[in-house]
């Protein structure tokens, strides 16, 4: 006798097939901070030459321009092809791009798969929160759309769990392993039913909405597609400029995104082995990159919970508050170390400068 599903299990079950792109998305972003300590290491390295520093950090950060592209892409495409089958594309991009990182023998093609990886990692990412926002009931929209985020940091401390013990080839045999068990499962969900009701596709779009135990929704979906299957993008684009609401809101959202990726974290998680390397720590870099995923993982798994009673507004100039203290105290630490590099007496010569 099978075990009914009901309709709000069957969306967190497509929600988990989907988390294991977001996985695969923080898994490639801290790729480098185990990798590059390897990349340093002429018998760790699948290249026959030693990168110079300028190079590492190309490697390091060139996968953000394969992710300004990604999700360009796939916003045009999900609304001709539909949701899933951005999914199976970004996932196969992301295959070809970890085939690339593990056969590469020049800086090229390293290069070539890191730009890929951003590209198909951008995709996943906004493919996922626009998949999970339309398949999801409102009653748990909310939690699976947060729960992204404590999916992404989970693939960041799996990389630095076993990037510092495994060799190179392992840490692109890994990647490939999580996407053959993604694309498998994205063949198992269905499309959306926001797809369905733009196509006009009725049929699939009831029987949808009759798995996801959502039929209550059918009319306001109908109602869609007679109001959304004409789009002009260029107004929109305008409108973004023109109506002071959307300004507004625009000019929050770049504000914030600057302060989020001018905070210093992808420099401290693309080089977290060698910051810990350098400061002299009597922690194992190892082990400081674990640490640092772990506490990636209390913010994005703590905060949802006081969240709508603290504010959003609140929460970001905390955060902002406690970024700028870290960076200013690593700022410190990185001075002293400086000064005692060049000079026996430079913790004296620095209480003198901070004196002045």
């Amino acid at each position: 006798m099978f075990v009914k599903i009901t309709g709000i299990q069957r969306q967190v079950f497509i929600s988990l097939c989907l988390y294991l792109g977001q996985i695969l998305a923080g898994y490639s972003a801290s790729w480098p901070g185990p990798v590059i300590p390897k990349l340093r290491d002429l018998e760790q390295s699948p290249l026959p030459y030693l990168l110079t520093e300028a190079q590492l950090a190309l490697v390091a950060t060139c996968m953000y321009l394969g992710g300004i592209a990604g999700p360009y892409i796939v916003l045009w495409l999900s609304n001709v092809t539909g949701r899933k089958p951005c999914l199976l594309l970004a996932g196969a991009v992301l295959a070809i791009a970890y085939i690339i990182l593990a056969t590469t023998k020049n800086i090229a093609l390293l290069l070539v798969g890191r730009v890929l990886s951003g590209a198909a990692c951008g995709a996943i990412a906004v493919t996922n929160i626009v998949y999970i926002g339309e398949i999801a009931s409102a009653s748990i929209r909310g939690i699976l759309l947060t729960v992204i985020g404590v999916f992404h940091t989970l693939g960041s401390i799996l990389i630095f769990a076993i990037g510092p013990y495994v060799s190179y080839l392992w840490t692109t045999y890994v990647a490939l392993a999580v996407i053959a068990v993604f694309l498998i499962s994205v063949l198992f969900i269905p499309e959306t039913p926001i797809f369905y009701a733009l196509q006009g596709r009725d049929e699939e779009l009831k029987k949808v909405l009759q798995d996801l135990d959502r039929l209550g929704d059918i009319n306001e979906l109908l109602e869609m597609k007679n109001h959304g299957t004409v789009t002009n993008t260029k107004r929109e684009w305008k409108e973004l400029f023109t109506i002071r609401s959307n300004r507004k809101a625009l000019f929050i959202v770049v504000i914030i995104n600057i302060f989020q990726n001018g905070s210093g974290i992808m420099a401290v998680v693309f080089f977290s082995a060698a910051i810990f390397d350098m400061a002299g720590s009597s922690i194992k870099s190892n082990l400081a990159m674990i640490i640092i995923g772990c506490f990636q993982l209390l913010g994005s798994t703590v905060t949802p919970f006081f969240i709508e009673r603290t504010g959003r507004k609140r929460i970001l100039i905390m955060s902002s508050a406690l970024c700028s203290l870290s960076m200013i105290l690593k700022e410190m630490l990185q001075i002293m170390l400086q000064n005692i590099a060049t000079d026996p007496n430079g913790v004296h010569s620095i209480n003198y400068e901070i004196a002045d």
